[in-house]
This record gives C-alpha cells, sequence and structure tokens, in this order.
C-alpha cells in the first residue's frame, strides 16, 4: 500500500539584535521544535507556514522574505533535496542510528591512531585533489596519481 505523502510547512522565526541572532523554539512534550503543521489541501505551503506560525505563537504580520534576503538560485541538488524533506522522503538522509553505527565504526579507529602515536592524518582544503604528501608518498613508489577527470576536462 502506498501512502500518498503528507505535506506540512513551517517557519525558522529569526530575530536579530545587535551582534547576534535568536531562533523562535516550541516546547512539544518531550522536545524543542520550530513552528510547523500540515499543509491543507489546495494551501500553497508558505501561506500553511505563515498560518501555522499564527496559530502556535500568536505572532502575526510576520516578514518572510527569503528570496529578497537571499537572492541566489538554489542548485537543483539542493532543490531535490528540500522537496524530498517537503515531501517526507528520508532516503537522502543518514537515520540517527546509522550516524551513530557510522561513528562507533570509526571512533575506535581514530583513538587506537591516536594512541599508538601514528603520524597525523594528512589534510587539504577543500576542492583539491588531495595533500602534496600522497602525491610524495606516491612518487616514491614511482607512480603517479592520475588526477585529471577526463569529463571536466
Amino acid at each position: 500500500m502506498n501512502a500518498k505523502p503528507v505535506l506540512s510547512a513551517g517557519a525558522v522565526i529569526v530575530r536579530r539584535f545587535d551582534s547576534h541572532y535568536r531562533y523562535l523554539l516550541l516546547r512539544v512534550r518531550d522536545y524543542w521544535d520550530f513552528p510547523k503543521g500540515m499543509v491543507e489541501p489546495g494551501e500553497a505551503p508558505l501561506a500553511a507556514a505563515i498560518r501555522e506560525t499564527e496559530e502556535e505563537t500568536t505572532l502575526t504580520d510576520l516578514d518572510f522574505r527569503f528570496r529578497e534576503a537571499f537572492a541566489v538560485d538554489i542548485p537543483d541538488s539542493y532543490q531535490r533535496l528540500l522537496l524530498d524533506v517537503l515531501a517526507g522522503d528520508p532516503s537522502l538522509f543518514a537515520r540517527s542510528d546509522e550516524v551513530e553505527l557510522a561513528w562507533g565504526i570509526i571512533d575506535p579507529i581514530a583513538t587506537a591512531w591516536e594512541e599508538q602515536g601514528l603520524p597525523k592524518l594528512a589534510l587539504y582544503e577543500a576542492g583539491q585533489w588531495g595533500p602534496p604528501t600522497a602525491a610524495e608518498w606516491m612518487h616514491r613508489q614511482g607512480r603517479e596519481w592520475f588526477d585529471t577527470c577526463p569529463v571536466l576536462h
């Protein structure tokens, strides 16, 4: 049985002070959350976010100026991700138990690495092909990296 996705909408309420921001969170049972709720049939998501915020906080006359404040186009990959979120499709996200399991594998390796006094991991800036030490390591073996992507060049 395929259930029809349920669309919900909400808002992050931000108030700017001189040097910092404050966010409005609502206490919902045992956790804190932002104002949100279900989009009614025929209702636009922004209208639902405004309605839910007013119903849950009694705040009215809010200024929803995302496009004016952030005059950028969202890349297609992020649009897909955000649309999946809105449609309730979590398949592109790691579940919390998956994240915990991954750290349960990595943490002991990192701890053992540090305890044995092994050399620090070689780091490199984002957008680079790797640390310079990687090329040096390959050169010592008489090899070299093929670091040009034929599709991009």
